[in-house]
């Protein structure tokens, strides 16, 4: 079970539907997706807190709360994601590997942990965690 709180009490909520927007539009380009295809999908990756569609610099990630205590690193900072985004440069924030940048890919981010906290959300951000 998990206790992720939703994005929108994570960044508010016109935050969060700028967020759906941005990257509803994305997918309708790049994707060739139908407009209606394309919110729907954007709507649900983002209430999922899926790091595929929203890692980005700002954002802390936490342990998930059944998997804590089979990981090395239990929270850790986005700095940002490599040029092909299926990796999230991070820096944890306590243990001992405190202030170590290291990657995870983000197939495991969203295994593992869940979205704690994102400040401050910038809509250039955003855009980049996009791109």
């Amino acid at each position: 079970m998990s206790y992720a709180l939703p994005i929108d009490r994570i960044i508010g909520s016109e935050a969060a539907a700028v967020l759906v927007l941005q990257i509803a539009s994305a997918l309708e380009y790049h994707d060739r997706l139908p407009a209606q295809t394309a919110f729907r999908l954007a709507c649900e990756r983002v209430a999922d807190c899926d790091p595929h569609f929203i890692a980005a610099p700002g954002q802390t990630w936490v342990a998930r709360p059944e998997l804590a205590p089979c990981l090395l690193v239990s929270r850790f900072a986005v700095k940002r994601r490599d040029s092909y985004n299926t990796v999230a440069i991070v820096v944890p924030v306590d243990g001992p590997l405190a202030g170590v940048e290291s990657e995870i890919e983000l197939v495991d981010l969203a295994l593992g942990y869940q979205l704690e906290a994102w400040l401050p959300i910038d809509p250039d951000l955003a855009r980049e965690a996009l791109a």
